[in-house]
């Protein structure tokens, strides 16, 4: 759908199909609605927080300011774990979330994977209330354990002394600092703490790789979301702490190393 069917499809709560057999007609109030919209999309705002939604994998999340919006790269990411690990069959399965942000990652795995417990971290007090709302809308809050806090301060064991997990998931802040000011202004509109990866795009990285081998079980994975041409570093990363083999890459739709991933080394 383009961006008019979508807002119209939401407005009249219907298909698009039906916006177009039916030839349905606005009320006064819809067409003000409708007229609201446009001209927030005008101004700049990403079209899924006029919705107020979006769709990750074909499960409808809430997104707002409060979070960065799920991209389909990031659909690689799951699809990937999803892939690898059903046919594992480790029960129950153990995962932890770096920045969870609306919950998307964490949310789809534990639909996913019916057997998981997942454990989500946001810094963002705000990002975690709109998560939950999430995972209570797909009846996931029994599954799913939102923690708000400062991820080197969680990785530091400050949080969660002794836990272990199967394996840890992050797309992580990996934009660099300099490169903030040149985003589409529509990205602009989103948390500048979900984007943000420092000078060289790589902080979230070092703090994870360096401490995240204490935190998987035997034969545990560690998957991230990267940015363009920032796999050779991570990759390094992973060799330098002598804690990971077999370290792997996936390209995007564009051809761009996108997931890379490595197994806690025995």
């Amino acid at each position: 759908m383009n961006e008019t069917e979508q807002m119209l499809t939401a407005i009249l709560n219907c298909r698009r199909d039906e916006l177009h057999l039916n030839k349905l007609s606005l009320t006064q109030s819809q067409q003000h609605t409708f007229d609201t919209m446009k001209k927030r999309r005008k101004a700049g705002e990403p079209l899924q927080y006029i919705l107020g939604n979006c769709d990750f994998m074909g499960t409808l999340l809430k997104v707002d300011p409060r979070v960065l919006i799920p991209r389909p790269e990031t659909e690689i990411l799951v699809e990937k774990i999803q892939i690898q690990w059903r046919a594992r069959k480790v029960e129950p399965l153990h995962i932890l979330d770096l920045g969870t942000g609306s919950g998307n990652i964490a949310i789809v795995l534990a639909k996913y994977f019916i057997n998981a417990s997942v454990t989500a971290l946001d810094k963002s007090a705000d990002a975690v209330a709109l998560a939950e709302e999430n995972a209570r809308d797909h009846k996931l809050t029994e599954r799913i354990r939102f923690i708000c806090g400062d991820m080197q301060n969680f990785l530091n064991r400050q949080m969660n002394p002794d836990e272990k997990f199967d394996m840890i998931v992050s797309n992580p802040p990996y934009i660099r600092t300099k490169d903030m000011n040149t985003l589409p202004d529509d990205v602009k509109q989103e948390p500048v703490m979900a984007l943000d990866g420092g000078a060289d795009g790589l902080d979230f990285y070092r703090m994870i790789v360096s401490q995240a081998g204490d935190f998987l079980n035997p034969n545990g994975m560690i998957y991230f979301e990267i940015g363009d041409g920032q796999f050779p570093a991570v990759q390094r990363m992973f060799q330098d702490t002598n804690s990971f083999d077999n370290v792997a890459v996936i390209k995007d739709y564009r051809e761009t190393e996108r997931i890379i991933s490595a197994q806690v080394s025995a």
